[in-house]
Protein backbone atom coordinates (compact mmCIF):
# COMPACT_ATOMS: atom_id res chain seq x y z
CA UNK A 1 0.00 0.00 0.00
CA UNK A 2 1.62 3.27 -0.98
CA UNK A 3 0.94 6.27 0.26
CA UNK A 4 0.34 10.34 -0.89
CA UNK A 5 3.12 12.39 0.10
CA UNK A 6 0.60 15.37 0.28
CA UNK A 7 -2.79 14.31 0.96
CA UNK A 8 -1.39 11.44 3.17
CA UNK A 9 -4.06 9.03 1.88
CA UNK A 10 -2.70 5.25 1.12
CA UNK A 11 -3.78 3.51 -2.34
CA UNK A 12 -3.54 -0.78 -3.38
CA UNK A 13 -3.56 0.30 -6.71
CA UNK A 14 -2.84 4.24 -7.96
CA UNK A 15 0.03 6.20 -9.60
CA UNK A 16 1.96 8.59 -8.13
CA UNK A 17 3.79 11.36 -9.89
CA UNK A 18 7.91 12.29 -9.18
CA UNK A 19 6.81 14.29 -5.70
CA UNK A 20 4.56 11.05 -4.81
CA UNK A 21 1.53 12.88 -5.31
CA UNK A 22 -1.67 10.80 -6.28
CA UNK A 23 -3.81 11.69 -9.64
CA UNK A 24 -5.67 14.30 -7.49
CA UNK A 25 -3.09 15.68 -5.83
CA UNK A 26 -0.84 16.21 -8.85
CA UNK A 27 -4.16 17.98 -10.98
CA UNK A 28 -4.04 20.18 -7.82
CA UNK A 29 -1.10 21.39 -7.74
CA UNK A 30 -0.61 21.79 -11.70
CA UNK A 31 -3.43 24.11 -11.35
CA UNK A 32 -2.40 25.82 -8.44
CA UNK A 33 1.07 26.67 -10.20
CA UNK A 34 -0.70 27.63 -13.54
CA UNK A 35 -2.77 29.93 -11.30
CA UNK A 36 0.24 31.49 -9.44
CA UNK A 37 2.25 32.07 -12.84
CA UNK A 38 -0.93 33.48 -14.25
CA UNK A 39 -1.01 36.12 -10.96
CA UNK A 40 2.85 36.94 -10.90
CA UNK A 41 2.49 37.88 -14.72
CA UNK A 42 -0.88 39.80 -14.03
CA UNK A 43 1.26 41.40 -11.15
CA UNK A 44 4.16 42.21 -13.49
CA UNK A 45 1.99 44.15 -15.98
CA UNK A 46 0.28 45.67 -13.83
CA UNK A 47 3.91 47.02 -12.06
CA UNK A 48 4.75 47.94 -16.01
CA UNK A 49 1.65 49.87 -16.48
CA UNK A 50 2.00 51.94 -12.99
CA UNK A 51 5.89 52.41 -14.21
CA UNK A 52 4.93 53.91 -17.18
CA UNK A 53 2.17 55.89 -15.86
CA UNK A 54 4.70 57.30 -13.65
CA UNK A 55 7.36 58.04 -16.24
CA UNK A 56 3.99 59.71 -18.47
CA UNK A 57 3.41 62.66 -15.96
CA UNK A 58 5.10 66.10 -16.10
CA UNK A 59 7.78 66.61 -14.20
CA UNK A 60 8.16 69.36 -12.03
CA UNK A 61 11.35 71.52 -12.88
CA UNK A 62 13.55 71.62 -10.03
CA UNK A 63 15.35 75.35 -9.61
CA UNK A 64 18.65 74.44 -7.00
CA UNK A 65 19.18 77.27 -4.85
CA UNK A 66 21.96 79.21 -4.55
CA UNK A 67 21.62 79.85 -0.71
CA UNK A 68 20.59 76.35 0.55
CA UNK A 69 18.69 75.89 3.75
CA UNK A 70 20.13 75.35 6.86
CA UNK A 71 19.54 72.22 8.79
CA UNK A 72 17.24 72.98 11.88
CA UNK A 73 16.68 71.46 15.38
CA UNK A 74 13.95 71.31 17.94
CA UNK A 75 11.23 69.81 15.70
CA UNK A 76 7.68 69.57 18.05
CA UNK A 77 5.37 66.79 16.94
CA UNK A 78 1.81 66.99 16.03
CA UNK A 79 -1.37 65.48 15.25
CA UNK A 80 -2.88 65.13 12.09
CA UNK A 81 -5.81 65.60 10.56
CA UNK A 82 -8.16 62.45 10.15
CA UNK A 83 -10.14 61.32 7.20
CA UNK A 84 -13.98 62.36 8.18
CA UNK A 85 -17.30 61.01 6.69
CA UNK A 86 -18.11 64.04 5.33
CA UNK A 87 -14.56 65.54 4.54
CA UNK A 88 -13.75 66.98 0.98
CA UNK A 89 -10.45 65.20 -0.85
CA UNK A 90 -11.34 65.82 -4.55
CA UNK A 91 -8.81 69.26 -4.38
CA UNK A 92 -5.33 69.65 -4.39
CA UNK A 93 -2.63 66.69 -2.64
CA UNK A 94 0.56 66.34 -2.44
CA UNK A 95 1.96 63.08 -1.62
CA UNK A 96 5.78 62.34 -1.28
CA UNK A 97 8.30 59.90 0.50
CA UNK A 98 11.80 59.85 1.31
CA UNK A 99 14.75 57.44 1.67
CA UNK A 100 17.31 58.05 3.74
CA UNK A 101 21.14 56.75 5.32
CA UNK A 102 18.94 55.95 8.22
CA UNK A 103 16.21 56.17 10.98
CA UNK A 104 17.76 59.03 12.80
CA UNK A 105 16.50 62.52 11.10
CA UNK A 106 19.11 64.39 13.67
CA UNK A 107 22.42 62.06 12.68
CA UNK A 108 21.31 60.65 9.10
CA UNK A 109 20.03 62.09 5.74
CA UNK A 110 17.99 62.11 2.83
CA UNK A 111 18.82 60.20 -0.21
CA UNK A 112 15.98 60.80 -2.14
CA UNK A 113 12.97 62.39 -2.36
CA UNK A 114 9.50 62.27 -4.74
CA UNK A 115 6.25 63.45 -4.71
CA UNK A 116 2.70 63.36 -6.75
CA UNK A 117 0.71 66.21 -6.94
CA UNK A 118 -3.08 64.90 -7.16
CA UNK A 119 -5.84 67.00 -8.25
CA UNK A 120 -9.53 65.48 -8.16
CA UNK A 121 -8.36 61.87 -7.20
CA UNK A 122 -6.03 62.26 -10.32
CA UNK A 123 -2.06 62.22 -10.34
CA UNK A 124 -1.11 65.43 -12.63
CA UNK A 125 2.36 66.15 -11.62
CA UNK A 126 5.66 64.52 -10.34
CA UNK A 127 8.57 66.17 -8.03
CA UNK A 128 11.37 63.76 -8.58
CA UNK A 129 15.55 64.18 -7.44
CA UNK A 130 17.94 62.15 -5.81
CA UNK A 131 20.36 63.27 -2.94
CA UNK A 132 24.23 63.64 -2.18
CA UNK A 133 24.00 63.02 1.37
CA UNK A 134 27.53 64.06 1.12
CA UNK A 135 28.97 60.80 3.18
CA UNK A 136 28.92 57.21 2.90
CA UNK A 137 25.46 55.49 2.51
CA UNK A 138 25.43 52.23 4.92
CA UNK A 139 24.90 49.01 3.49
CA UNK A 140 22.17 47.78 5.24
CA UNK A 141 20.44 51.29 3.58
CA UNK A 142 21.58 50.25 0.04
CA UNK A 143 20.06 46.63 1.18
CA UNK A 144 16.69 48.47 1.45
CA UNK A 145 16.31 50.94 -0.86
CA UNK A 146 19.24 50.25 -3.36
CA UNK A 147 20.77 53.57 -3.64
CA UNK A 148 24.26 53.33 -4.17
CA UNK A 149 26.92 56.09 -3.32
CA UNK A 150 27.59 55.94 -7.19
CA UNK A 151 23.89 56.99 -7.70
CA UNK A 152 24.34 60.29 -6.09
CA UNK A 153 27.75 61.30 -5.76
CA UNK A 154 26.64 64.39 -8.84
CA UNK A 155 23.33 65.02 -7.45
CA UNK A 156 22.22 68.09 -5.45
CA UNK A 157 22.29 68.36 -1.98
CA UNK A 158 18.98 68.20 0.16
CA UNK A 159 19.64 71.88 0.77
CA UNK A 160 19.79 73.01 -2.65
CA UNK A 161 16.77 70.98 -3.33
CA UNK A 162 14.44 71.95 -0.79
CA UNK A 163 13.29 75.70 -1.40
CA UNK A 164 12.34 74.17 -5.04
CA UNK A 165 10.25 71.21 -3.30
CA UNK A 166 8.74 73.40 -0.51
CA UNK A 167 7.33 75.81 -3.62
CA UNK A 168 6.00 72.65 -5.32
CA UNK A 169 3.94 71.78 -2.12
CA UNK A 170 2.77 74.88 -1.66
CA UNK A 171 -0.48 74.89 1.00
CA UNK A 172 -1.60 71.67 -0.30
CA UNK A 173 -2.52 68.89 1.72
CA UNK A 174 0.49 66.98 2.27
CA UNK A 175 -0.09 63.04 2.69
CA UNK A 176 2.82 60.18 3.40
CA UNK A 177 2.94 56.97 4.77
CA UNK A 178 4.59 57.20 8.61
CA UNK A 179 4.06 60.96 7.57
CA UNK A 180 5.96 61.82 11.09
CA UNK A 181 9.18 59.99 10.14
CA UNK A 182 9.53 62.07 6.62
CA UNK A 183 8.35 65.83 8.14
CA UNK A 184 11.07 65.22 10.99
CA UNK A 185 13.62 64.53 8.13
CA UNK A 186 12.36 67.65 5.78
CA UNK A 187 12.80 69.44 8.96
CA UNK A 188 15.70 68.52 10.20
CA UNK A 189 16.85 69.08 6.70
CA UNK A 190 15.90 72.68 6.75
CA UNK A 191 12.51 72.82 4.59
CA UNK A 192 9.74 75.60 5.78
CA UNK A 193 6.71 73.38 4.94
CA UNK A 194 5.53 73.46 8.51
CA UNK A 195 5.42 76.98 8.51
CA UNK A 196 2.31 77.02 6.18
CA UNK A 197 -0.82 76.18 7.21
CA UNK A 198 -2.05 72.94 5.66
CA UNK A 199 -4.30 69.67 6.19
CA UNK A 200 -1.59 67.29 7.28
CA UNK A 201 -2.61 63.51 6.83
CA UNK A 202 -0.99 59.95 7.82
CA UNK A 203 -2.24 57.12 5.76
CA UNK A 204 -0.56 54.54 8.12
CA UNK A 205 -2.16 56.78 11.06
CA UNK A 206 -5.36 56.50 9.18
CA UNK A 207 -5.16 52.75 8.15
CA UNK A 208 -4.69 52.04 11.46
CA UNK A 209 -8.25 53.08 12.28
CA UNK A 210 -10.09 52.24 9.67
CA UNK A 211 -8.88 48.45 8.86
CA UNK A 212 -8.96 46.13 11.32
CA UNK A 213 -5.88 44.17 12.61
CA UNK A 214 -7.66 40.93 11.38
CA UNK A 215 -7.42 41.66 7.84
CA UNK A 216 -3.94 42.63 6.98
CA UNK A 217 -0.86 40.76 7.70
CA UNK A 218 0.94 44.50 8.46
CA UNK A 219 -0.02 48.10 8.00
CA UNK A 220 3.07 48.18 5.58
CA UNK A 221 2.74 50.68 2.54
CA UNK A 222 3.13 47.71 -0.33
CA UNK A 223 0.44 45.39 2.15
CA UNK A 224 -2.27 47.76 2.47
CA UNK A 225 -2.26 48.39 -1.38
CA UNK A 226 -2.29 45.20 -2.22
CA UNK A 227 -5.13 44.75 0.08
CA UNK A 228 -6.60 47.23 -2.22
CA UNK A 229 -5.57 45.61 -4.76
CA UNK A 230 -2.91 48.11 -6.31
CA UNK A 231 0.46 47.18 -7.29
CA UNK A 232 3.96 49.37 -6.06
CA UNK A 233 5.70 49.73 -8.78
CA UNK A 234 8.92 49.47 -6.79
CA UNK A 235 8.99 48.85 -3.14
CA UNK A 236 11.04 51.73 -1.66
CA UNK A 237 11.38 53.87 -4.35
CA UNK A 238 10.58 57.33 -3.22
CA UNK A 239 8.75 58.47 -6.22
CA UNK A 240 6.90 55.08 -6.85
CA UNK A 241 5.79 54.66 -2.83
CA UNK A 242 4.44 58.77 -3.24
CA UNK A 243 2.13 57.60 -6.18
CA UNK A 244 1.68 54.47 -3.87
CA UNK A 245 0.14 56.72 -1.50
CA UNK A 246 -2.25 58.54 -3.12
CA UNK A 247 -3.92 55.47 -4.14
CA UNK A 248 -3.80 54.36 -0.73
CA UNK A 249 -4.97 57.75 0.32
CA UNK A 250 -8.39 57.30 -1.93
CA UNK A 251 -9.30 53.68 -0.52
CA UNK A 252 -9.21 54.95 2.79
CA UNK A 253 -11.43 57.60 1.96
CA UNK A 254 -14.08 55.35 0.57
CA UNK A 255 -13.64 53.08 3.47
CA UNK A 256 -14.27 56.14 5.86
CA UNK A 257 -17.18 57.75 3.58
CA UNK A 258 -18.28 54.96 0.72
CA UNK A 259 -18.39 57.80 -1.60
CA UNK A 260 -17.50 57.33 -4.79
CA UNK A 261 -15.84 58.88 -8.42
CA UNK A 262 -14.49 56.77 -11.34
CA UNK A 263 -10.67 57.34 -11.90
CA UNK A 264 -8.33 56.09 -14.83
CA UNK A 265 -5.85 53.12 -13.97
CA UNK A 266 -2.69 52.76 -15.78
CA UNK A 267 -4.24 50.11 -18.24
CA UNK A 268 -6.66 53.21 -18.35
CA UNK A 269 -9.95 51.03 -16.80
CA UNK A 270 -12.35 53.07 -14.93
CA UNK A 271 -12.03 51.74 -11.56
CA UNK A 272 -13.94 53.55 -8.61
CA UNK A 273 -11.76 55.38 -6.43
CA UNK A 274 -12.23 56.78 -2.54
CA UNK A 275 -13.19 60.61 -3.27
CA UNK A 276 -15.99 63.12 -2.18
CA UNK A 277 -18.07 63.99 -5.25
Amino acid sequence: MAKCALCGRKFFFAKFDSNGYCTDCSIRMQQAKVQLEQQLKQHEENRQSIISWIDSLPTHEIELSDTPCKRQHGYEEFSFSNITPKGKYNGDIVTFDTETTGLSPSKDRIIEIGAIRYLDGEPIEKFHSYVNPERHIPEDATKINHITDEMVCDAPTIGQILPSFDKFIGNSTLIAHNLDFDLKFMYYSGSKVLDTKREYIDTLEQAHKLIKKSEVDDYSLETLCYYFDHDIAQAHSALADAFAVGWLFYNLVLEKQGSVRFMKTPNQKSVLVRLNS
